[in-house]
């Protein structure tokens, strides 16, 4: 399989900053 995209590591990390809850 390829590697994710950086776009999608870029919203991994924004998802990342978000707060979960």
């Amino acid at each position: 399989p390829l590697p994710a995209p950086p776009f999608l590591s870029f919203l991994r990390f924004l998802y990342s900053f978000r707060p979960a809850q």
